[in-house]
Protein backbone atom coordinates (compact mmCIF):
# COMPACT_ATOMS: atom_id res chain seq x y z
CA UNK A 1 0.00 0.00 0.00
CA UNK A 2 3.00 2.31 0.90
CA UNK A 3 4.45 1.65 -2.35
CA UNK A 4 1.75 2.41 -4.39
CA UNK A 5 0.62 5.66 -2.38
CA UNK A 6 4.29 6.58 -3.44
CA UNK A 7 4.50 5.49 -6.55
CA UNK A 8 1.36 8.11 -7.16
CA UNK A 9 2.59 10.52 -5.18
CA UNK A 10 5.88 10.47 -7.44
CA UNK A 11 3.47 10.72 -10.72
CA UNK A 12 1.42 13.70 -9.42
CA UNK A 13 4.95 15.61 -8.49
CA UNK A 14 5.97 14.49 -11.93
CA UNK A 15 3.16 15.99 -13.78
CA UNK A 16 3.04 19.13 -11.56
CA UNK A 17 6.98 19.79 -12.67
CA UNK A 18 5.99 19.04 -16.43
CA UNK A 19 3.13 21.72 -16.41
CA UNK A 20 5.03 23.98 -15.09
CA UNK A 21 8.24 24.04 -16.94
CA UNK A 22 6.54 24.07 -20.06
CA UNK A 23 6.80 27.31 -21.82
CA UNK A 24 4.07 29.82 -21.63
CA UNK A 25 4.03 32.92 -23.19
CA UNK A 26 1.21 36.04 -24.56
CA UNK A 27 2.16 37.36 -27.71
CA UNK A 28 -0.12 39.73 -29.87
CA UNK A 29 -3.19 38.53 -28.05
CA UNK A 30 -2.73 35.01 -28.70
CA UNK A 31 -1.47 32.70 -25.68
CA UNK A 32 0.58 30.02 -26.50
CA UNK A 33 2.31 26.55 -24.60
CA UNK A 34 5.44 25.75 -25.96
CA UNK A 35 4.77 27.52 -28.78
CA UNK A 36 1.05 26.43 -29.60
CA UNK A 37 -1.58 28.71 -30.03
CA UNK A 38 -4.38 27.61 -26.37
CA UNK A 39 -6.33 30.83 -27.44
CA UNK A 40 -6.82 34.56 -27.93
CA UNK A 41 -6.87 37.30 -24.81
CA UNK A 42 -8.04 40.67 -25.65
CA UNK A 43 -7.98 43.37 -22.93
CA UNK A 44 -10.11 46.71 -23.51
CA UNK A 45 -10.92 50.02 -21.66
CA UNK A 46 -7.93 50.49 -20.22
CA UNK A 47 -7.73 46.44 -18.85
CA UNK A 48 -10.93 46.71 -16.85
CA UNK A 49 -12.08 44.14 -19.76
CA UNK A 50 -10.99 40.42 -20.17
CA UNK A 51 -12.09 38.21 -23.42
CA UNK A 52 -11.18 34.95 -23.65
CA UNK A 53 -11.65 33.27 -26.97
CA UNK A 54 -11.01 30.28 -28.65
CA UNK A 55 -8.17 30.06 -31.77
CA UNK A 56 -11.07 29.93 -33.87
CA UNK A 57 -12.45 33.08 -32.29
CA UNK A 58 -15.68 31.61 -30.35
CA UNK A 59 -15.69 33.91 -27.06
CA UNK A 60 -15.52 31.64 -23.97
CA UNK A 61 -14.77 34.14 -21.07
CA UNK A 62 -16.21 37.41 -20.84
CA UNK A 63 -14.56 39.16 -17.36
CA UNK A 64 -14.98 42.74 -16.15
CA UNK A 65 -13.95 45.02 -13.06
CA UNK A 66 -16.98 45.52 -10.76
CA UNK A 67 -16.42 47.90 -7.69
CA UNK A 68 -18.60 48.08 -4.62
CA UNK A 69 -17.06 50.84 -2.08
CA UNK A 70 -13.53 50.25 -1.86
CA UNK A 71 -13.60 46.72 -2.85
CA UNK A 72 -12.36 45.89 -6.70
CA UNK A 73 -12.94 43.02 -8.01
CA UNK A 74 -13.44 40.58 -11.64
CA UNK A 75 -16.77 38.85 -12.01
CA UNK A 76 -15.56 36.24 -14.93
CA UNK A 77 -18.72 34.80 -16.54
CA UNK A 78 -18.21 31.63 -19.05
CA UNK A 79 -20.40 31.95 -21.48
CA UNK A 80 -21.00 28.40 -23.15
CA UNK A 81 -20.92 26.56 -19.30
CA UNK A 82 -23.76 29.73 -17.69
CA UNK A 83 -21.66 30.10 -14.51
CA UNK A 84 -19.81 32.97 -12.66
CA UNK A 85 -16.84 33.47 -10.38
CA UNK A 86 -14.94 36.37 -8.80
CA UNK A 87 -10.99 37.02 -8.82
CA UNK A 88 -8.64 39.32 -6.92
CA UNK A 89 -7.39 42.01 -9.24
CA UNK A 90 -3.43 42.22 -10.13
CA UNK A 91 -0.85 42.90 -12.44
CA UNK A 92 -0.95 40.95 -15.48
CA UNK A 93 -4.80 39.82 -14.57
CA UNK A 94 -5.39 38.52 -18.95
CA UNK A 95 -1.69 35.98 -18.95
CA UNK A 96 -2.19 34.98 -15.73
CA UNK A 97 -5.99 33.27 -15.54
CA UNK A 98 -5.54 32.33 -18.77
CA UNK A 99 -2.22 30.47 -17.41
CA UNK A 100 -4.25 29.17 -14.37
CA UNK A 101 -7.44 28.13 -16.67
CA UNK A 102 -4.57 26.21 -18.58
CA UNK A 103 -3.05 24.38 -15.51
CA UNK A 104 -6.37 23.08 -14.37
CA UNK A 105 -7.17 21.83 -17.50
CA UNK A 106 -9.95 24.03 -18.65
CA UNK A 107 -8.17 24.97 -21.52
CA UNK A 108 -6.43 22.53 -23.99
CA UNK A 109 -4.73 22.81 -27.39
CA UNK A 110 -6.71 19.93 -28.67
CA UNK A 111 -10.00 21.93 -28.43
CA UNK A 112 -11.79 24.74 -28.69
CA UNK A 113 -14.15 24.66 -25.97
CA UNK A 114 -13.59 24.61 -21.87
CA UNK A 115 -13.20 21.52 -20.20
CA UNK A 116 -16.16 20.43 -17.92
CA UNK A 117 -13.86 19.04 -15.70
CA UNK A 118 -11.02 20.87 -15.68
CA UNK A 119 -13.06 24.03 -15.24
CA UNK A 120 -15.22 22.47 -12.53
CA UNK A 121 -11.34 22.14 -10.78
CA UNK A 122 -10.49 26.04 -11.31
CA UNK A 123 -13.84 26.97 -9.36
CA UNK A 124 -13.44 24.99 -6.95
CA UNK A 125 -10.04 27.01 -5.98
CA UNK A 126 -12.23 30.49 -6.25
CA UNK A 127 -15.17 30.61 -4.18
CA UNK A 128 -14.61 33.76 -2.24
CA UNK A 129 -17.41 36.46 -2.83
CA UNK A 130 -15.37 39.53 -3.35
CA UNK A 131 -18.99 41.60 -3.97
CA UNK A 132 -20.60 40.11 -0.70
CA UNK A 133 -16.94 41.51 1.06
CA UNK A 134 -17.24 44.99 -0.21
CA UNK A 135 -21.37 45.26 0.34
CA UNK A 136 -20.61 44.67 3.63
CA UNK A 137 -17.92 46.72 4.31
CA UNK A 138 -19.95 49.65 2.38
CA UNK A 139 -22.31 49.05 4.75
CA UNK A 140 -20.44 49.32 7.66
CA UNK A 141 -18.82 52.31 6.14
CA UNK A 142 -22.28 54.26 5.64
CA UNK A 143 -23.00 53.36 9.47
CA UNK A 144 -19.79 54.70 10.94
CA UNK A 145 -20.20 58.10 8.47
CA UNK A 146 -23.72 58.61 9.41
CA UNK A 147 -23.05 58.30 13.15
CA UNK A 148 -20.06 60.34 12.32
CA UNK A 149 -22.06 63.28 10.85
CA UNK A 150 -25.02 63.18 13.31
CA UNK A 151 -24.49 66.25 15.01
CA UNK A 152 -26.58 66.99 18.55
CA UNK A 153 -27.66 70.57 19.03
CA UNK A 154 -27.09 71.68 22.16
CA UNK A 155 -28.04 75.19 24.44
CA UNK A 156 -25.65 76.50 27.19
CA UNK A 157 -27.05 79.52 28.56
CA UNK A 158 -29.42 79.77 26.24
CA UNK A 159 -27.16 81.44 24.09
CA UNK A 160 -24.10 79.59 22.89
CA UNK A 161 -24.58 76.44 20.43
CA UNK A 162 -22.41 73.83 20.90
CA UNK A 163 -22.09 70.28 18.66
CA UNK A 164 -21.33 66.54 19.54
CA UNK A 165 -19.57 64.39 17.09
CA UNK A 166 -20.08 60.60 17.81
CA UNK A 167 -16.81 58.20 17.55
CA UNK A 168 -17.01 56.68 14.20
CA UNK A 169 -17.22 53.18 15.24
CA UNK A 170 -19.17 49.89 14.28
CA UNK A 171 -22.30 50.54 17.01
CA UNK A 172 -22.79 46.26 16.17
CA UNK A 173 -19.97 45.57 18.26
CA UNK A 174 -20.28 44.59 22.02
CA UNK A 175 -19.88 47.84 24.41
CA UNK A 176 -17.49 47.50 27.34
CA UNK A 177 -17.39 49.93 30.24
CA UNK A 178 -15.14 49.91 32.95
CA UNK A 179 -12.13 51.75 34.23
CA UNK A 180 -14.09 55.06 33.71
CA UNK A 181 -14.14 53.91 29.62
CA UNK A 182 -16.81 52.84 27.60
CA UNK A 183 -15.47 51.49 24.73
CA UNK A 184 -16.86 49.89 21.51
CA UNK A 185 -15.39 48.61 18.22
CA UNK A 186 -12.30 48.98 20.05
CA UNK A 187 -12.54 52.31 20.49
CA UNK A 188 -13.15 54.65 23.60
CA UNK A 189 -16.19 56.45 22.61
CA UNK A 190 -17.09 58.27 25.99
CA UNK A 191 -15.73 58.36 29.71
CA UNK A 192 -17.75 57.95 33.26
CA UNK A 193 -17.61 58.82 36.99
CA UNK A 194 -19.52 58.70 39.74
CA UNK A 195 -20.96 61.69 42.14
CA UNK A 196 -22.63 61.84 45.55
CA UNK A 197 -25.54 62.74 45.74
CA UNK A 198 -27.38 64.27 48.96
CA UNK A 199 -26.48 61.78 51.64
CA UNK A 200 -27.39 58.32 50.13
CA UNK A 201 -28.05 59.17 46.55
CA UNK A 202 -25.31 58.95 43.37
CA UNK A 203 -25.16 60.12 40.00
CA UNK A 204 -23.04 58.81 36.98
CA UNK A 205 -21.85 61.45 34.42
CA UNK A 206 -21.39 60.38 31.24
CA UNK A 207 -19.15 62.46 28.67
CA UNK A 208 -17.62 62.41 25.68
CA UNK A 209 -13.89 61.25 25.04
CA UNK A 210 -12.95 65.12 25.29
CA UNK A 211 -14.97 65.46 28.38
CA UNK A 212 -18.24 66.92 27.47
CA UNK A 213 -21.08 66.04 29.19
CA UNK A 214 -23.68 63.94 27.48
CA UNK A 215 -25.56 62.91 30.60
CA UNK A 216 -26.39 62.23 33.99
CA UNK A 217 -28.13 59.40 35.47
CA UNK A 218 -29.43 59.85 38.61
CA UNK A 219 -30.28 57.46 41.78
CA UNK A 220 -32.29 59.00 44.74
CA UNK A 221 -30.44 56.71 47.37
CA UNK A 222 -28.21 53.56 46.89
CA UNK A 223 -31.45 50.99 46.98
CA UNK A 224 -33.38 53.17 44.48
CA UNK A 225 -34.48 50.79 41.63
CA UNK A 226 -35.76 53.54 39.47
CA UNK A 227 -33.16 56.44 38.31
CA UNK A 228 -33.48 59.20 36.13
CA UNK A 229 -31.26 60.12 33.03
CA UNK A 230 -31.45 63.54 31.68
CA UNK A 231 -29.62 64.80 28.73
CA UNK A 232 -28.02 67.57 27.87
CA UNK A 233 -28.00 67.37 24.03
CA UNK A 234 -31.64 68.43 24.17
CA UNK A 235 -32.49 68.31 27.63
CA UNK A 236 -34.43 65.67 28.34
CA UNK A 237 -35.61 63.58 30.70
CA UNK A 238 -35.61 59.23 30.78
CA UNK A 239 -37.03 56.66 33.22
CA UNK A 240 -34.34 54.06 33.85
CA UNK A 241 -35.02 50.96 35.77
CA UNK A 242 -32.62 48.33 36.82
CA UNK A 243 -32.63 44.84 38.43
CA UNK A 244 -30.09 44.69 41.21
CA UNK A 245 -28.22 46.98 42.51
CA UNK A 246 -27.75 50.32 41.22
CA UNK A 247 -23.78 49.87 42.02
CA UNK A 248 -23.40 46.47 39.59
CA UNK A 249 -21.46 46.82 36.24
CA UNK A 250 -24.25 45.64 34.62
CA UNK A 251 -25.89 49.09 35.06
CA UNK A 252 -22.94 51.29 33.56
CA UNK A 253 -23.34 48.87 30.70
CA UNK A 254 -26.95 49.39 30.20
CA UNK A 255 -26.67 52.94 30.63
CA UNK A 256 -24.27 53.40 28.22
CA UNK A 257 -26.11 51.38 25.67
CA UNK A 258 -29.04 53.48 26.24
CA UNK A 259 -27.32 56.49 25.41
CA UNK A 260 -25.91 54.79 22.32
CA UNK A 261 -29.09 53.53 20.77
CA UNK A 262 -30.65 56.93 21.00
CA UNK A 263 -27.22 58.52 19.48
CA UNK A 264 -26.03 60.38 22.39
CA UNK A 265 -22.80 58.42 22.30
Amino acid sequence: MKKQLFTLFMAVMAFTQTAFAQEFKVKKDTAYVDGKALCVVKDRMFGTEYRILSRKGKELIFGKLETIGAQGFFTLSFLENDVQCEREVEMGFGKKLVRELYERGALTLDADTLDATGLKKFLMTHTRKFSEEGKEKAAQQAAAKEANNIRISTNSGGNTSNSIKLVERNTGKRVSVGFGKVEQDFKTIGTYKEESVGVTGKKIIMSTPEGEVVAELVFKSLSDKNGKIFTFADRRDYDFTIEGSNSASKVFNDYAQFLIDRRYL
